[in-house]
């Protein structure tokens, strides 16, 4: 199928909002956040020190009085050349195009499947600056099987899992 395709299913599968944070957080208490190139807040903080990342984020949810920041999607990310990890050395190349949507919140805040799906797979993804434990879902639909991918969770998120376990 392709991407136009793909999108118009999507559309009309929901009409609404799907959640992937907690359920009793109100969409009111989200608001979005940009950490682009284009955000000059980055250069007063070592974006290089996961402490003043979350300093930052905390100050910033306290100064909107929100409880999740959202954003991120196909945002240009400086933050990228922290790691060696999103650099490709033999081709001279480096990734900072951010491909999905960021959620920030509060440390143990329950994390939702978007859709029914079966786990496809689970890993502490360690390297410096990469997803740390990830879940990624299989999501069979309409005849169409995608995928979707949590990561930044908890250690204990992915200890009882099972590759084929429903969700």
């Amino acid at each position: 199928m392709n991407t136009t395709k793909f999108n118009q299913f999507l559309n009309q599968f929901s009409k609404h909002s799907l959640l992937v944070i907690d359920h009793t957080i109100s969409l009111d208490s989200y608001v979005p956040i940009n950490i682009s190139d284009k955000n000059k807040d980055l250069s007063n903080f070592d974006i290089y020190s996961s402490l003043e990342w979350e300093k930052y984020i905390n100050l910033f949810l306290e100064d909107k009085n929100a409880k999740v920041a959202f954003g991120g999607y196909l945002e240009k990310r400086n933050i990228y050349d922290r790691s060696d990890y999103f650099k490709c050395l033999a081709e001279n190349k480096r990734r900072n195009i951010h491909l999905g949507i960021d959620f920030w919140c509060k440390e143990h805040t329950k994390v939702l499947a978007v859709l029914d799906g079966e786990i496809h797979s689970f890993k502490n993804n360690n390297n410096y600056g990469d997803y740390g434990p990830t879940i990624i879902l299989k999501h069979y639909l309409e005849g169409e099987v995608f995928y979707t991918l949590y990561g930044h969770l908890s250690l204990s998120s992915i200890e009882k899992l099972t590759v084929g376990d429903l969700v």
